[in-house]
C-alpha cells in the first residue's frame, strides 16, 4: 500500500499471518491522528473512529455525547441520520458504544460506494456535531425536567437518563459496576461513564459541550479501516476531508493507575426487591485486580484460570461454594477491556451472615489447588476451545472485522506499540500449551489469587421498598425546586431552561399555556439567529426545532416549529377525526397570502386544514409515488424534484389576516378516514411504528 508520506508518518507495519492480513499503524502529522489499517481481501468492511473519554463522574457524559453527536451533523443536518442511514442504508453493521473509558462509533459495509458514505456520515458526526446551536438535542439525549400542565409534578426525562434508570434496576449490573469502582477509586473506572440516573442531572449543557471539545479532537482519536477497499484513497480523503482542518494539540485523556491496596477493602451496597426482604438473597463478590491489559498472554492465562475454576462442568471453586451452600448461582467474571483488568468470583443468593465462610471456601480451595495441581484437560480444553473460536472468527451478525477492531483496542488505547497483540495468538496459544505441566497456572493462582492484597469484597443485600424511597427523594428534591421556580415566577421555559424567565401563565387557561410555552421557544430561538431570516430556505435548516419534548407537554399536541420561508420535513401521524398540527412562526410581517403545500402522504387520504382554528379546505397529498411529486436523478446521481402532478390536490392558500400579530400560525391536520402506513415502516422505528394508523405527511412548504 502507498501512503503520502508528506502527510503520514508509518509507525508500524506487521503481517498478520493468522488474519491474512497486512496491518499498518500510521499518524497524521498534523493532527496526531492514529489510523490503523487491516487490509486483506474480505469484502465485509469496517470502518471505527473511537475516542478515549475517561469520566471525571457519573453524568455520563461519555453517553449522553454518544447519543447526541448522531443528532445532525453540519454537512448531515437532518434531525437523526443514524436512523436515515438504518433506514437506506446497506450496513452489515451501524452502531456506536461507550465504555468505562472509551467511545467508539463502528459502521460496516460490503457495498464499496456504501461503505465510504458511511464513514463520511459518521466522520461528519463526531467532529462537526450541532450540538453547539442545538441545545434540544442535550435536552433530548440526556435529560430535562418536565411536566404535563403546571399543576402535575415536575419530572426529570430523557433517552440517556432513562435507559439508565432501566440499567440500574437490574441487581447484576450495579453490582458489575460497584465491583469496578470499588478497586479503583482514584481513577475514571471509580465512575459510571454511562451515568448514574442520580448524577445525571447534575451535568450542565456547558459541561457537555466542553468534553466534546476537549475530547473529541483527531489528536485522541483512534481510526480503524479494515477490508478490501482502496486504502490509499482512504487514507486521502481521510486528510482531506478532516483530518487537515486540525493541527495537533495535547489532550489530556491518559487513564490513570490505581495504586495497589495495602489489604482487602469491604464494600456494602444495596438492591430493591419487591418481596418481603430476605438476606439469603444476598450477592457476594471477592474481586482481585491485575496487572495492565497490554500483556495479552496473562489475560489469556486469566481466561483459562476462568474456565478451569469455575467455567467448566464441576470446576473446583464453584463446585465447593455450591457444597458449602453458599449461592444458588455462583459464576466467575473477568473484566480485560479496561486498562487495569480484574477478576470477580460472584455467588447469588447466599445468606449475607456468611461472608468469612464465602472468603475461606474460596482460600481454602484454591490453596488446595495450588498444592496439588489443576486438572491438565482442564486447561488444555479451556486453551482449545479459544483456540477454535479465534480460528473460526464467527462472532454471529457481528463481522469478524469489527470484532477485531474493537479487540485491538484492548491494547491500542494504552501502548500504540502494542496496537496488533490481541490479533496475533498462534504463539501464544502454543506457548500456554506449553506452560500446563510447568506449574505457571498454579503460579497464576498464588500471585494473583491468593497473595493479591489488591482486592475488594463486596456485599450486595436486598432491601423492599428501596425504589420507592428512592423514587421519593428525587420527587421531594424535584417538588422543592418547582417551588423555587414558581416563586421566582419561571413557567413557559422552566422545563429546558430554568435560568431564563418566562412570562407568568394563566394556569386556569390551557390556551394560555399552550401560547406562552409557543411565544418563549421563539424568542430563544430568534435570538439565537440575531432575528435574521433569509428567504433562501436552505440557508434555514437549522431552524427545525424537531419534536422539542420539552415544550411538548405544554402544547400536549405534536408539533414542529420553523421560522418562516422554509421546508419542513415532518412526520405526522394522527387516526381518523384526530388533530396533529405544526407551529410556524414568520419574523417579517405577513402581508399576503401564505401558499402551504403538502405532499407525501400515505395513500389517498382526504384531510381538512385549518389555519388557527379557521377551516381553509381540504387537501389530498397523494404519495409521491402515485403522483403528487415526481423524482430524477441529476448527472450527479442526487435525488431531484420535479414538477408537481397536480398543484389543485395539494397546495392551498392561508389568508394574510389569520396569521397572528405574533406571527405564528398553526396549521391543524385532520383526516376524514383512518389508513394504514405500514408500508412506512421506515419512516418510525421499528419497535413503535405498528402501533400507528393514520395519515402521514413527510414535507410541508411554506412561502409568501
Amino acid at each position: 500500500m502507498q501512503f503520502d508520506s508528506d502527510r503520514y508518518e508509518l509507525i508500524k507495519h506487521e503481517r498478520i499471518e493468522e488474519l491474512k492480513s497486512e496491518g499498518y499503524l500510521f499518524r497524521h502529522k498534523l493532527s496526531g491522528a492514529r489510523i490503523a489499517v487491516l487490509q486483506n481481501d474480505d469484502e465485509n468492511k469496517v470502518f471505527s473512529i473511537g475516542f478515549r473519554t475517561p469520566p471525571e463522574d457519573s453524568t455520563g457524559v461519555p453517553h449522553i455525547l454518544e447519543h447526541s453527536v448522531l443528532c445532525g451533523s453540519l454537512k448531515y443536518p437532518v434531525k437523526d441520520p443514524f436512523i436515515e442511514l438504518a433506514k437506506g442504508s446497506l450496513n452489515t453493521f451501524l452502531n456506536a458504544m461507550t465504555y468505562p473509558d472509551k467511545t467508539v462509533y463502528p459502521v460496516a459495509s460490503c457495498n464499496d460506494t456504501d461503505f465510504k458514505n458511511l464513514m463520511d456520515v459518521y466522520l461528519d458526526a463526531v467532529f462537526h456535531p450541532l450540538i453547539d446551536s442545538r441545545k434540544e438535542v442535550f435536552l433530548q439525549e440526556g435529560w430535562h425536567y418536565e411536566m404535563d400542565t403546571t399543576d402535575s409534578p415536575l419530572k426529570y426525562n430523557g433517552v440517556v437518563y432513562n435507559e439508565m434508570k432501566g440499567a440500574y434496576s437490574s441487581p447484576d449490573d450495579v453490582l458489575s459496576r460497584v465491583c469496578m469502582n470499588s478497586l479503583f477509586p482514584d481513577t475514571a473506572y471509580s465512575t459510571e461513564s454511562g451515568g448514574d440516573p442520580e448524577n445525571i442531572p447534575d451535568l450542565t449543557y456547558e459541561q457537555f459541550v466542553a468534553f466534546h471539545k476537549k475530547l473529541y479532537h483527531p489528536a485522541n482519536s483512534y481510526i480503524y479501516i479494515y477490508g478490501n477497499c482502496d486504502m490509499t484513497e482512504r487514507l486521502e480523503y481521510l486528510d482531506r476531508e478532516y483530518l487537515s482542518d486540525y493541527e495537533y494539540m495535547e489532550v489530556d485523556s491518559v487513564i490513570k493507575e490505581q495504586k495497589p491496596f495495602d489489604k482487602m477493602v469491604r464494600i456494602e451496597t444495596e438492591y430493591p426487591v419487591n418481596e418481603e426482604d430476605d438476606n439469603n438473597k444476598s450477592y457476594f463478590s471477592y474481586n482481585l485486580a491485575l496487572e495492565s491489559s497490554t500483556d495479552k498472554e496473562l489475560c489469556m492465562a486469566i481466561d483459562v484460570l476462568d474456565y478451569a475454576l469455575l467455567g467448566a462442568p464441576g470446576a473446583p471453586v464453584r463446585q465447593a461454594l455450591i457444597d458449602a451452600g453458599l449461592g444458588e448461582d455462583v459464576y466467575g467474571n473477568y473484566e480485560d477491556g479496561i486498562k487495569q483488568p480484574f477478576y470477580s468470583i460472584v455467588a447469588k443468593n447466599v445468606d449475607g451472615d456468611r461472608e468469612e465462610e464465602f472468603l475461606k471456601v474460596i482460600k481454602d480451595t484454591l490453596k488446595d489447588l495450588v498444592k496439588n495441581g489443576l486438572n491438565r484437560q482442564t486447561l488444555f480444553a479451556a486453551i482449545n476451545s479459544d483456540e477454535f473460536k479465534y480460528r473460526e472468527a464467527d462472532f454471529g451478525r457481528f463481522p469478524k472485522g469489527l470484532m477485531y477492531g474493537l479487540d485491538m483496542l484492548d491494547t491500542w488505547l494504552y501502548d500504540d506499540d502494542k496496537v496488533f497483540d490481541t490479533l496475533a495468538l498462534n504463539d501464544t496459544y502454543k506457548s500456554l500449551r506449553n506452560k500446563i505441566n510447568t506449574g505457571y497456572f498454579e503460579k497464576l493462582i498464588e500471585k494473583y489469587f491468593l497473595d493479591n492484597t489488591h482486592a475488594s469484597f463486596v456485599v450486595m443485600k436486598p432491601v423492599t421498598g428501596l425504589t420507592e424511597a428512592r423514587d421519593k427523594k428525587t420527587a421531594l428534591k424535584l417538588e422543592e425546586y418547582k417551588k423555587l421556580l414558581e416563586e421566582q415566577k419561571l413557567y413557559g421555559d422552566i422545563i429546558t431552561d430554568d435560568e431564563e424567565e418566562a412570562d407568568e401563565v394563566n394556569e386556569d387557561s390551557v390556551e394560555s399555556n399552550r401560547d406562552s410555552a409557543i411565544d418563549k421557544y421563539f424568542q430563544k430561538m430568534l435570538a439565537a439567529e440575531n432575528n435574521y431570516v433569509s428567504e433562501d430556505a436552505d440557508d434555514n435548516s437549522t431552524a427545525d426545532k424537531d419534536e422539542d419534548k420539552t415544550i411538548a407537554s405544554a402544547l400536549n399536541i405534536p408539533y414542529r416549529y420553523t421560522k418562516g420561508f422554509y421546508s419542513l420535513h415532518t412526520g405526522i401521524y394522527t387516526n381518523k377525526g384526530n388533530e396533529a398540527a405544526l407551529y410556524y412562526r414568520f419574523v417579517t410581517r405577513v402581508e399576503k397570502d401564505i401558499v402551504l403545500e403538502v405532499y407525501g402522504a400515505s395513500y389517498n387520504t382526504d384531510t381538512k386544514v385549518y389555519a388557527n382554528d379557521e377551516y381553509i379546505g381540504t387537501i389530498t397529498a397523494y404519495n409521491e409515488t402515485e403522483g403528487a411529486v415526481k423524482y430524477h436523478k441529476n448527472e450527479y446521481g442526487d435525488r431531484e424534484r420535479e414538477d408537481k402532478v397536480n398543484d389543485n390536490l395539494n397546495t392551498l392558500k392561508i389568508p394574510a389576516d389569520i396569521v397572528g400579530n405574533d406571527g405564528i400560525v398553526k396549521i391543524s391536520f385532520v383526516p376524514e378516514e383512518t389508513v394504514n402506513i405500514y408500508d412506512y415502516t421506515s419512516a418510525i422505528s421499528n419497535d413503535n411504528f405498528k402501533k400507528y394508523k393514520g395519515f402521514r405527511i413527510t414535507s410541508v412548504n411554506m412561502f409568501y
